[in-house]
């Protein structure tokens, strides 16, 4: 079923809103459109990546991470030296 659209106002920065007018420019787009593209692209990375974020401290919390010495391994793995 096709989702409905709603029409919001915001505010955003002059210069945000030149960009925004540029690539719709470039591209052909609509402002709508474009605008609707980048929050959707935007929402796609930010809501997993909080989530992940959010249940990897509830994990953290419960003891579940990696022990001083795996941590260790790891950086000596990867070149990291202290100091």
């Amino acid at each position: 079923m096709p989702t409905k659209d709603v029409q919001i106002n915001v505010r955003v920065p002059s210069s945000l809103k030149a960009q925004l007018d540029v690539y719709s420019r470039l591209t052909g787009r609509s402002l709508a459109y474009v605008t609707t593209a980048a929050l959707s692209e935007y929402l796609a990375w930010r809501i997993p990546q909080l989530e992940q974020l959010k249940e990897r401290l509830k994990e953290a919390d419960a003891g579940k991470f990696a022990s001083k010495r795996q941590v260790e391994a790891v950086m000596k793995k990867w070149g990291y030296v202290r100091g």
